[in-house]
């Protein structure tokens, strides 16, 4: 999804056509423009439009790279004392003598010197470019912004006078030898030691990735992965407790990542906040003294993808050679082979007593005022899931404009182009409509929700299913996915599954039934891997449609949603 707020693309008088975007407010000043124009070099306007798409990738990254460089840097929050200060001060000047030993002559290093600074005076400005170029040479990260940084340059700027000292001719070739520093690296605090060494502690990695997650991701992705964050919170602090404390990712050995890994493999599975509170040996001891299930495999591979990716930035920002948590995968993998297969779709039977229960004969009315009204989705939403294999939040997100027609079939655009929408990969697809959907009047549904929005806008009625309310993490289907879930369960047929997410499941065994081709059912899906988009990676719309339309229809009450009864 593009970052911009798309103006306009146009043409201009030479008959060529542009594109015009402006740049997001918080990355104008590092761009150093408000707006982007760009030729798309065609009079043609379809061409153009095709190339359009180009034109804003380069852009969304030339984006992406302006927010990298806003992001924090893991040593400007560093609080330097003043001994750091004035010891990385006289570090510099030392440094900079060594490079005029190494100069050929005084003419050499004084060019050196301009390249830094045109104006060698006693100035702020000459400090900093003194210090980038130390800092550089140590491979030592911190903004030129930062508070630590500003310190040990105004100490540089008090001690001018040592380096200009050393570039007084002594006579002979022994210049620029005689320099007054006295502090070396054993004075030094604990953080100016951090600095130098380049260490950094488990939790400032931590947070050094979600920083650099948070601005890659689009703001449709945003909401989901501040969720996710959240959710691995408590698992950093795990590991944090599990290593003995916050210490350096240098110390980290493999031996360690192997064995926390057997730690989480054995923790439990439940609901209950106060035994989610407890520390990861608490909870292992209540479960084992309880004998409670434990978590599923794939939970602790998802913990675990966390920590090879959090330690491979370790690897890329070369604070370590090698990644702990290299091959641990292979351990929970045997795990799971060992445990009993887990029901993840719904049979021929759950599907019955499903599509024949009271959700689909009564048009839910809330009880109390109080109460959410969820009208007609919980009606529609199971059966889309079921035809499409959809995700629960890419069906409670569809836009009223999303259902459309493509090639003569009826579709859901399942896509991140609004700020209350996104999609798992951030790939836009194509979903044909199940002719049964239609039947039901799905289409009907629509189009009265499209006359409503043209009579009366309000901030939601732009939405196929406006009675969804957004959570604190911007999911539109949370409260629905928690009705559902009871209503399914009040029917026994819930037990050890995701309720909505099983008809994901049912549809693909649906599709290898009918002997489809995996490459296929993934682009319907939306599942990586495959070549998802909004053609169908080469296969074709009809060919998707030919696919949704050989899915066994499922009996409900109602031949049309219209003959939903109120229940009394």
């Amino acid at each position: 999804m593009s970052r911009y707020i798309i103006l306009s693309m146009f043409q201009k008088s030479n008959g060529y056509w542009y594109i015009r975007e402006r740049v997001p407010v918080d990355v104008q000043d590092v761009i150093g423009k408000k707006y982007f124009e760009r030729s798309l070099k065609t009079k043609n306007k379809a061409e153009a439009a095709a190339r359009a798409a180009a034109v804003r990738a380069e852009l969304d990254k030339l984006v992406t790279e302006a927010k990298l460089k806003l992001a924090p840097k893991r040593n400007d929050s560093l609080k330097l004392k003043p001994v750091d200060h004035f010891t990385l001060a006289e570090m510099c000047i030392r440094y900079q003598v060594e490079l005029m030993e190494e100069a050929d002559n005084i003419v050499d290093y004084i060019n050196y010197l301009h390249r830094l600074t045109p104006d060698f005076k006693a100035s702020k400005k000459a400090a900093d470019g003194l210090l980038l170029d130390f800092f550089h040479a140590r491979s030592i990260a911190i903004s030129p912004k930062s508070k630590a940084f500003d310190g040990v340059s105004k100490a540089l700027l008090n001690k001018w006078g040592m380096l200009t000292d050393a570039l007084i001719f002594r006579g002979g070739d022994q210049w620029g030898r005689a320099v007054g520093t006295t502090l070396t690296e054993s004075n030094l605090t604990e953080a100016g030691r951090a600095l130098v060494d380049n260490s950094i502690s488990i939790s400032a990695l931590y947070q050094e990735y979600k920083a650099t997650e948070l601005v890659q991701a689009t703001p449709s992705q945003k909401p989901a992965l501040l969720k996710r964050f959240r959710d691995i919170d408590q698992v950093i602090r795990w590991f944090v407790g599990h290593v003995g404390g916050d210490i350096p990712v240098q110390q980290v050995t493999k031996q360690q990542a192997s064995t926390f890994v057997n730690r989480l493999i054995l923790r439990p599975v439940t609901k209950r906040r106060d035994i989610k509170a407890l520390s990861l040996e608490d909870q292992i001891a209540w479960a084992e003294k309880n004998d409670e299930k434990r978590v599923a495999s794939n939970t602790v591979k998802k913990d675990v993808r966390l920590f090879q990716s959090l330690f491979s930035v370790a690897v890329d920002h070369h604070y370590i050679e090698e990644n702990p948590f290299t091959g641990s995968l292979k351990r929970v993998a045997r795990k799971a082979a060992k445990s009993s297969p887990k029901k993840t779709g719904y049979s021929d039977a759950d599907l019955k007593r499903v599509f024949s229960s009271n959700l689909f004969l009564y048009r839910f009315e809330p009880v109390r005022k109080i109460d959410t009204d969820y009208g007609l989705s919980l009606f529609w939403v199971p059966l889309i899931c079921y035809y499409t294999g959809a995700r629960l939040n890419e069906v409670a997100q569809l836009h009223l404009s999303d259902v459309k027609q493509e090639e003569g079939i009826w579709c859901i655009d399942i896509n991140p182009n609004a700020d209350d929408k996104r999609t798992k990969n951030g790939e836009p697809r194509l979903v044909p409509i199940h002719q049964h959907l239609i039947d039901l009047g799905f289409l009907d549904y629509v189009e009265e929700g499209r006359r409503q929005h043209k009579k009366r806008k309000t901030d939601t009625n732009h939405r196929v299913f406006p009675m969804l309310r957004p959570n604190t993490d911007g999911t539109l289907s949370a409260g629905l996915s928690r009705m559902l879930g009871a209503q399914f369960k009040a029917l026994g047929i819930a037990e050890g599954i995701q309720p909505v997410h099983a008809f994901r499941h049912t549809f693909k065994t649906a599709c290898r039934r009918l002997n489809v081709a995996e490459d296929i059912h993934d682009s319907i899906t939306g599942h990586q891997g495959s070549s998802v988009g909004r053609g169908y990676g080469g296969i074709g719309i009809d060919t998707a449609n030919n696919v949704i339309q050989q899915i066994d229809r499922v009996q409900i009450p109602v031949s049309h949603y219209s003959e939903l009864k109120i229940k009394q």
